[in-house]
């Protein structure tokens, strides 16, 4: 049995407890981007069991990247993570919505 591949968009400040060490150590194996631009350009060869887009680590909201990695994966799970406290904007199309803070294991 193959490892679920999991694609993580994750920012650079997530610092060192990032979310992907946390999944690595829970046996998954995580492809790391740190733009949705990069992570589109990946996807469009690659498919991944779950996205993961972690917003709380970047500059932006990401919904525009989360709809765009949708239009090419449109039965892909999704789950889209943002800040405590940012106003509610589902129009990412994800799956799933977690506001920080959360673990690991709730993203599992």
């Amino acid at each position: 049995m193959r490892e679920a591949t999991v694609l993580l968009v994750e920012g650079k400040r997530a610092g060192n407890e990032t979310l992907a060490t946390a999944l690595r150590k829970e046996g998954l194996l995580v492809c790391l981007f740190h733009t949705g631009s990069s992570a589109y350009a990946w996807s469009k060869e690659n498919g991944p069991d779950i996205i993961v887009f972690d917003a709380s680590t970047m500059r932006s909201s990401g919904v525009r990247s989360c709809r765009r990695l949708r239009s090419i994966m449109p039965d892909t799970p999704m789950i889209h993570c943002r800040e405590e406290g940012e106003m509610e904007d589902n129009s990412a199309e994800a799956d799933v919505y977690l506001e920080r803070p959360f673990t690991a294991r709730k993203v599992m």
